[in-house]
């Protein structure tokens, strides 16, 4: 039973166990692999000071609503 359960969890997210594993991207912020530092690194090097302004104002955006839960203001 707990063989065709996973059998089709398989078959409906589409994983292969033949095909080859990726690689985690250091640089992918969303990976387990990813290192902060060199991040960091590579977005000052070659991103613009507007750049840096918008991206930072993206992750603000996107913070504020981990420190609202259920949408409420504290």
């Amino acid at each position: 039973m707990r063989k065709r359960r996973r059998g089709l969890l398989r078959m409906y997210y589409g994983v292969d166990e033949n095909a080859p594993q990726q690689e985690d991207n250091p640089l992918d912020i969303d990976k387990a692999g990813f290192k902060p530092q060199s991040f960091m690194e590579k977005t000052l090097k070659e991103s613009s000071l507007n750049q840096l302004y918008r991206q930072e104002e993206r992750m603000k955006k996107g913070g504020r609503g981990l420190s609202k839960p259920w949408g409420r203001d504290y």
